[in-house]
Formats: C-alpha cells, structure tokens, sequence
C-alpha cells in the first residue's frame, strides 16, 4: 500500500509542470545552434582565405613571367576566385605597370574580398574583409 502512495505525488509533479519542457528548450536551442553554425563558419572563412591565397599565388605566377602582363595577372586571379566561387574579389597589383619591369624586381599580387558576400550561414557580425597578398621576384 505504501508503494502505492509514493508513485501517486511523483505522477502529480509531473503534471503540474507542463511548460518546463518548453523553457529548457528556449535555454538549450540557441546554444545548440551556436555550437552547430559557428563551427561551420570559421571553416567557410578558412576556404575564403586560403582561396584567396591561392588565387595571388597564381596571379603572382602569371606576372612574374617573361612577357607577363598586368592584364593577364588580373585574369588569372579572376579565374581562380570563380573557379572557387569567391565573389566580390578586387586585384591590386604593385608596380601598376609592367613596362619598366626587369629580371630581379619585385612585384606583389594583393587580392581583398569581403566575407559576408562568401559565408555560408550569413552571420552579419563577421561583415569584414579579408585580404591575401603573394610577393615574387621577376624572372
């Protein structure tokens, strides 16, 4: 009998707390979605910037060849940021001109892209711009 009445108060308590499934769902769910798209985000940045990497690296390439143009520099590096869906990429390259360029000088291949355009979730705090630039020697 007793058994009895000792199930009974517990069957009750549960009763007369239907919202606390609710209110542990309203605490837990935006820290399970933190922990499920943030994750995803710094990976989507790390892409971006390697591709950005990428892409000076063979714009740099391109322009430190004999004969190479500034033109073609910027086309190459066009080409790698679409082959990787980069969007909004801007090309600088240093020096402007490759007409004075000979055997031994510098040039530097700078690539600027925003973030927000190229996330994948959208997090409208991470709106920065990331850049990558390649320094060559003129062959």
């Amino acid at each position: 009998m007793r058994a009895l009445r000792d199930r009974r108060p517990r069957r009750l308590a549960r009763q007369r707390r239907p919202g606390a499934a609710m209110a542990e769902l309203a605490i837990i769910l935006p820290i399970f979605i933190t922990f499920a798209f943030v994750p995803l985000e710094v990976c989507t940045m790390i892409f971006v910037e390697q591709s950005l990497n990428v892409a000076t690296y063979e714009g740099a390439r391109t322009a430190t060849k004999k004969l190479g143009t500034v033109n073609e520099t910027i086309v190459r590096c066009t080409e790698v940021l679409e082959e990787r869906g980069i969007q909004g990429g801007s090309v600088s390259i240093i020096p402007s001109s490759f007409d004075s360029l000979e055997d031994g000088d510098d040039v530097i291949v700078t690539i600027t892209a925003p973030y927000l355009p190229n996330s994948s979730v959208g997090m409208w705090f991470l709106d920065k711009q990331i850049s990558s630039s390649t320094h060559m020697i003129r062959e």
